[in-house]
């Protein structure tokens, strides 16, 4: 059986047959037709693998949110489950417990910045960023169009350093949170 490309070729071959001589014989009409049927075959051949692929895709895309969704569910329960334990251990004062298997303990997670009103925080920590839309210019002033974007972030890590250095910053603080770690 011919290549999709190969009939091609043929049935072009054959239409520059016909144009040279005026009269078409019999003979090159039957394989211009024939040449023609097969080509919507190879055709539709390759259409139903493309669909085949096509509902392949489909699956695959179902499978892969059937499998994210169970991924979520299993860290879920894992933070759940540490929870709790860490939770049972504070309760009966424990901090470690050793077996010849494992070792589990609760351990202090780095000092971190806790933004309790936002709002209240002093410039000096924030960074402000204007993302202008079909702005203008009027006089050498920049007049923003009414859905430009202002975005403001807090550096945490700037209110760190002036919190341990004793420097008070309105609307933060600096706290201690632990974790259950798992050898």
């Amino acid at each position: 059986m011919s290549k999709l490309f190969e009939i091609s070729a043929d049935i072009l071959a054959i239409v520059e047959q016909q144009d040279e001589v005026p009269q078409t014989t019999e003979a090159l009409e039957q394989a211009l037709n024939s040449l023609q049927i097969e080509f919507q075959d190879k055709a539709l051949g390759v259409v139903h693998f493309v669909l085949n692929e096509t509902a392949d895709i489909d699956a695959i895309g179902i499978e892969i949110g059937r499998l994210v969704k169970m991924k979520q569910s299993k860290e879920n329960r894992i933070e759940w489950l540490k929870a709790y334990l860490k939770t049972q251990m504070e309760i009966v004062g424990k901090d470690k417990i050793q077996t010849p298997l494992r070792k589990i303990a609760i351990q202090n997670n780095p000092k971190s910045v806790k933004i309790n009103e936002e709002n209240i925080i002093p410039d000096a920590y924030k960074k402000f960023t204007v993302t202008l839309s079909d702005s203008k210019y009027l006089q050498d002033v920049l007049i923003a169009a009414p859905d430009s974007k202002v975005d403001m972030t807090i550096s945490k890590t700037k209110i760190k350093e002036a919190l341990e250095q004793g420097v008070g910053v309105q609307g933060a603080e600096i706290i201690q949170t632990q974790r259950l770690v798992i050898k």
